[in-house]
């Protein structure tokens, strides 16, 4: 599979040829034309879906948003309006939409005029998502905006408080029932999946440990993939809502890009560009998926035999313990009164003592057997709360994510990930355009004039 990208690293621009994850070798940098024009930091990009003439947009901490014609490197169209750093793109049918510091969230037309403001914001919305007609935004409110572009109306159509800290990210996501999901990544360390119909929360994804950065969704294996300031990279089941891996990285990966050939890129914040090998990931999970179900169900079943043989423990030892009782009761009842032997002649001589006894002894039964069953059911409710307990302790342990080893992750060994032999100012953004990856990482956007071979291991 042959496609190209690049990469650019301020104050001087590269490209990268003949990248080969097979071999490890890396070609040295060569310069290459790009797209130049803002004058500060790069922060977000987003890519027209035109197949015929893609354009690519731009924004940055010089409070512009560029289009650039990807044919010639040309910059055709300069939006401005904003009066702080663009930090959110995304594009609609016929324009592009941005978010800014400066509290607004536009709409603009593909000629550069502004189509609608959209109101609501009160801080920073560092954050856009658009699916269809909705288009979603958050920042450092913590509160989630929807609001529909095609409605004249420039005030949301909903608004809900999503996290209690910055909303760092958005990814639009269509559920496995066929339903659009929403899903937030926030400062607050969480990741939230939302129903796009009614707003409402369907799932909570805890396990990072500082602010979350970036969220994208593998091409093919359907994993949401989450970066993070503590330093990992995290893949999470989506259906069950459980972390299933940690990649473990050197820095803080600021951008995620689900790239073609099942390959993950990773921007990183000393100047590197990581790029996951999503195929021996997966199979690496699947076995360790496999093997701890397997172990699982196991131990469970153990646990479950180990119940029912201490339940029957128990029902004997309570049975033997009310014929005792039984026993001892009707002895006691056989043995005349001291002091008063004509008792015992006089009840034989009564026809109906020995009814009135049966009676009393079939009473002191049922009673003796509702207490029985009292007991062994409370002793029973213990002995099940106990192994369900355990059971769940189990689950966690089957659970855990697979971490990986920092060990496979070294430069030029490792078969899950590459590394690619440069280092330079923090990459901030990844964006991927037709069979180009470009890369800001800080006041240049650059593609590359050479291919790049991927190879599958």
């Amino acid at each position: 599979i042959i496609f190209s990208w690049c990469f650019c690293i301020a104050p001087f621009t590269f490209a990268v040829s003949e990248w080969g994850l097979g071999n490890r070798d890396m070609a040295a940098p060569t310069k290459a034309p790009g797209f130049r024009g803002h004058t500060d930091r790069v922060l977000a990009c987003a890519v027209s879906p035109d197949s015929e003439n893609p354009v690519l947009f731009t924004g940055g901490e010089d409070s512009t948003v560029r289009a650039w014609n990807t044919k010639d490197f040309r910059c055709t169209k300069v939006y401005e309006g904003h009066k702080a750093a663009v930090c959110g793109l995304a594009v609609t049918e016929d324009g592009v939409v941005s978010a800014s510091s400066d509290r607004r969230l536009t709409l603009w037309s593909r000629s550069g005029e502004v189509v609608k403001e959209f109101t609501g914001f009160l801080d920073s919305v560092r954050c856009v998502a658009v699916s269809g007609e909705v288009v979603a935004a958050a920042g450092n409110e913590g509160v989630l905006r929807t609001y529909s572009i095609s409605g004249e109306a420039p005030e949301p159509t909903s608004e809900v408080p999503a996290h209690p800290d910055v909303v760092s990210c958005l990814a639009f996501h269509s559920a496995e029932d066929g339903t659009l999901e929403l899903f937030t990544g926030s400062y607050d360390k969480t990741i939230k999946s939302w129903d796009a119909s009614a707003w409402t929360v369907r799932n909570v994804f805890r396990g990072h440990d500082n602010h979350v950065r970036s969220i994208a969704f593998g091409a093919t294996d359907g994993l949401l993939y989450s970066s993070s300031r503590d330093a990992t990279v995290r893949l999470w089941n989506t259906t069950r809502g459980v972390c299933v891996m940690v990649v473990p990285m050197p820095c803080t990966v600021n951008a995620l890009l689900a790239g073609p050939a099942n390959v993950v890129f990773c921007g990183s914040g000393d100047g590197f560009i990581r790029a996951l090998l999503c195929k021996p990931l997966t199979a690496r999970l699947e076995s360790y998926t496999k093997q701890s179900q397997a172990t699982f169900e196991a131990k469970k079943a153990e646990l479950e035999q180990a119940f029912g043989r201490s339940t029957k423990k128990v029902e004997k030892q309570l049975k033997k313990e009310m014929d005792a009782a039984l026993l001892a009761a009707q002895s006691a009842d056989a043995v005349p009164a001291a002091g008063d032997p004509s008792k015992s002649a006089e009840a034989e001589d009564d026809e109906g003592a020995a009814d009135a006894e049966d009676g009393k002894n079939a009473e002191l039964k049922q009673k003796l057997s509702e207490e029985l069953a009292a007991t062994m059911t409370a002793k029973s409710t213990v002995l099940r709360q106990q192994t369900d307990a355990k059971i769940a302790e189990l689950e966690k342990v089957r659970d855990r994510p697979l971490v990986i080893p920092e060990a496979e992750l070294e430069a030029g060994k490792s078969r899950l990930l590459y590394v690619m032999n440069y280092s330079g100012p923090s990459v901030l953004a990844l964006c991927q355009l037709e069979k180009q990856l470009l890369v800001s990482a800080d006041n240049d956007v650059v593609p590359t004039t050479s291919s790049v071979s991927v190879v599958h291991l």
